[in-house]
């Protein structure tokens, strides 16, 4: 008999690919909604407003309907069905069904790092600046299932780790098995760290495959992640201003929890370097900067023609 497990995790911080991984799992399912029918019929109304939403908006305003529509017809009483992002709350259903829990968790200057660069569901205008992106407050979605503004994204963090810990607590004292995922563990070797996961639930860790690419940009190979972010190149993107906002902001009683601890701003630069300031700028503003570099060579090569 299959295993019932429920995942939570914040934006980036690899739910994704752990999902595709418990998918193709021997022993696991992820199908937690007891009304399957009542399910298929709210993805056909869902699928029906999408159209409506794509045939009316352009742009931002479209993105800003369809973020909306994802919110419609979700029973959020029904602790099976939250999304994944979401905070979670304890219900005694989850011994009834004998469904356990894994929570994925990530540094949290990696963490903003990666959120300036694709702020998933940000109902804001993009900014160049990241100290900025910080800094300023965040809207959140209904399904997030958080208060609807929120200081900044980094409070966004400690209010969905604060929100785990309180679960997995209620949990504990329950007899529902939870386990945290650290991003880090993860991504250095995907199928031992979740089998490990699993084992600890007292779930057989089989059928287990890690993925051989990001499961958002197919260019970049497992290798790949996992030599940016052993090194913590990431730490390239932090400057001075950054490391004081982040340890300001951040929970560090439940960051410490996961062995992640505050960075001395003096060990960074008070500006990035002039050409690192520029790619990460256009990375957060979703632009192209090989593009403007060709654009740049070309019209030199024109104008010495």
């Amino acid at each position: 008999m299959k295993r019932k497990v429920k995942l939570f995790g914040e934006r980036n911080t690899a739910t994704r690919a752990l999902k595709q991984m418990l998918i193709k799992a021997d022993n696991v399912t992820l199908s937690l909604a007891p009304d399957e029918h009542a399910r298929a019929q709210e993805q056909r109304a869902l699928a029906e407003l999408t159209l409506d939403i794509q045939d009316s908006y352009k742009f931002e305003w479209r993105r800003l309907y369809l973020d909306a529509s994802r919110d419609t017809g979700v029973p959020y009483d029904n602790p099976f069905r939250l999304w994944k992002h979401a905070a979670p709350f304890w219900d005694d259903a989850y011994v009834r069904d004998a469904v356990s829990v894994i929570f994925m968790v990530r540094n949290p200057y990696s963490w903003a790092v990666s959120m300036a660069r694709k702020p998933y569901h940000m109902k804001a205008p993009r900014t160049s600046d990241f100290e900025q992106f910080v800094s300023r407050p965040w809207l959140t979605e209904r399904r997030d299932n958080c208060p609807i503004l929120l200081r900044s994204v980094l409070h966004l963090w400690n209010y969905k780790i604060g929100a785990y810990q309180r679960f997995a607590a209620r949990a504990r004292n329950a007899g529902v098995q939870c386990q945290f995922i650290r991003f880090e563990d993860f991504l250095g070797d995907p199928a031992l760290c979740l089998g490990q996961a699993l084992w600890s639930m007292g779930i057989p860790s089989t059928g287990l495959e890690a993925l051989e690419n990001s499961t958002k940009d197919q260019t970049k190979s497992l290798t790949d992640l996992q030599d940016y972010y052993s090194t913590e190149a990431w730490r390239m993107r932090l400057s001075q201003s950054v490391v004081r906002k982040v340890n300001a902001e951040i929970d560090w009683s439940l960051a410490g929890t996961f062995q992640y601890a505050c960075l001395d701003p003096q060990d960074f630069p008070p500006e990035l370097p002039a050409t690192e300031a520029k790619r990460f700028a256009f990375e957060m503003m979703n632009l192209d900067m090989q593009a403007e570099v060709d654009l740049h060579r070309k019209a030199g090569a024109a104008a010495t023609a």
